[in-house]
């Protein structure tokens, strides 16, 4: 090999690596950004996996409930309406001050949403209690299966409000019409968010400030964008 043929290999190793360092850091930034307004959540969570009685269980879930659409969804909002933007190749934008813009921009809208979403996981997570506990244990292939489906249709929701200037309950519409007419990437989107979510509280716990969030939105927004393309192309 000639030297300038290493040289030229060396340099593009080198940029190669750099651009990789340089996506891991704005992932890391965006997403700890997105764990400090989460983080009376994350703290609740910790602690629902270590308790074991029932009671405290309820309670812990309660609290979660009523505290999500005001945290979680507008922080979440935030944080995908940053990675959208990378999607759409704007690449040098200010990380901080755009998650904090997106965050006030969309606080009510994802606030609200929050709430009926929110309240329709309540609904399900009392009819998991109800059917798994005092029905039969065997509705738990029933409810994973429901789960994956609500989960898909809440990340899909998020990425909705980033992408369309719709009112809510457009929004909402829409993301159930994706949801259901795209089972398969739904399904996909369900398990995988699903899985990163359970191995991230309970195996490798140090990844959630560093980069649960921005994978889960990373993830997320790719398949809805996917799915975005084709009902375009029709």
């Amino acid at each position: 090999m000639k030297i300038g043929e290493y040289q030229l290999d060396s340099k593009g190793s080198m940029g190669m690596i750099y651009n990789v360092s340089e996506w891991v850091i704005r992932y890391l930034i965006v997403n700890l950004l997105w764990f400090i307004f989460n983080i009376p959540i994350v703290f609740l969570l910790i602690n629902l996996l270590m308790v074991k009685n029932t009671n405290e269980i309820i309670a812990i879930c309660i609290i979660i409930f009523a505290i999500m659409p005001f945290l979680f969804f507008p922080a979440t909002t935030g944080m995908f309406a940053v990675i959208r933007r990378w999607f759409m190749n704007e690449r040098d934008i200010p990380i901080i001050r755009s998650f904090w813009k997106y965050y006030k921009e969309n606080y009510v809208r994802s606030m609200t949403g929050g709430l009926i979403i929110g309240g329709m996981w309540l609904i399900f997570a009392v009819d998991y209690y109800y059917f798994t506990v005092r029905v039969s244990e065997s509705f738990k292939y029933l409810f994973i299966f429901l789960f994956i489906f609500l989960l898909a249709f809440t990340l899909h929701f998020i990425s909705t409000t980033v992408h369309f200037e719709s009112k809510l309950f457009k929004s909402l519409k829409n993301s159930i019409l994706i949801t259901i007419g795209s089972p398969i990437l739904s399904l996909g989107l369900g398990i995988i968010t699903g899985l990163i979510v359970y191995v991230s509280f309970n195996y490798l716990t140090f990844i959630i400030p560093l980069f649960m969030g921005s994978l889960l939105a990373l993830v997320s927004f790719s398949i809805f964008y996917k799915v975005y393309l084709r009902i375009e192309s029709v």
